[in-house]
């Protein structure tokens, strides 16, 4: 799990939810400069993903790991997970994450 000061609050949560959006076959991205000049995140995982709460408390945890080990500076970011990403592996799943959040540029 991200440390608090690391995870958006609710009121900057809508504004980044907004923000441009960059697609991948498992995940998009919304991002926007981050109000405090820190980075912050924020993982949506659907009922759509994962039906169980278990599960998809499991898939927050990992890509908080991922974050955590790549977080980009100078932008807030919301990722919302989509289907297909349970059956999908690790491996390839922290490759297109990795790649994806060093490759974003907020505009």
């Amino acid at each position: 799990m991200l440390p608090k000061q690391k995870r958006l609050s609710r009121a900057v949560f809508s504004r980044v939810s907004s923000g441009k959006a960059v697609h991948f076959p498992l995940f998009t991205i919304r991002v926007s400069p981050s109000p405090v000049g820190e980075e912050r995140f924020s993982i949506v995982v659907s009922k759509k993903v994962a039906a169980k709460a278990s599960d998809r408390n499991a898939l927050r945890r990992r890509i908080y790991e991922i974050v955590r080990s790549v977080a980009p500076k100078k932008y807030s970011a919301v990722i919302f997970l989509k289907k297909g990403v349970k059956e999908g592996s690790r491996k390839s799943l922290r490759d297109t994450l990795e790649e994806a959040l060093r490759n974003i540029r907020v505009h």
